[in-house]
């Protein structure tokens, strides 16, 4: 290898022959978070075709486990219980007039009397999860 100032490649880079780091300044319109196994999953993949055309960066990184522990309603407020590293965590959600906790079998849901069943967006439980926790890092 030839020498840059006098340097070997082991001078300039020392024990850091495989390290990488990057940093990307960008905007992005849009953005889709699928999980690891997801990558594989060409049905899951279908439903993502308009924002994966346009896709030419991804991630893969570690997050902890998020675990649903449950969910009750105290007077017109909705608690969503979380364990994430062993720890409890509750997400509270104002429920609007008319909408209350309901189960079915092992299934939760907001309900209102004409039948409709609603439930947060999971990634903005996620989105409440970290910033109020601490805990969900990438």
């Amino acid at each position: 290898m030839k020498k840059i100032s006098g340097s070997t490649k082991k001078d300039v880079f020392g024990n850091a022959a495989f390290d990488i780091e990057h940093a990307l300044g960008m905007y992005a319109l849009s953005f889709c978070t699928i999980p690891a196994e997801g990558i594989y999953d060409k049905d899951a993949l279908a439903s993502l075709g308009s924002v994966l055309e346009k896709c030419h960066i991804y991630l893969i990184g570690y997050t902890p486990k998020i675990d649903f522990v449950g969910a009750e309603q105290k007077c017109q407020h909705l608690l969503l219980s979380f364990e994430i590293l062993s720890k409890k965590h509750v997400l509270d959600y104002e429920l609007p007039k008319g909408l209350s906790l309901k189960a079915d079998g092992d299934l939760w849901y907001v309900g209102e009397a004409s039948g409709g069943r609603f439930w947060p967006n999971e990634i903005e439980i996620q989105t409440r999860l970290a910033a109020s926790t601490n805990a969900i890092k990438f």
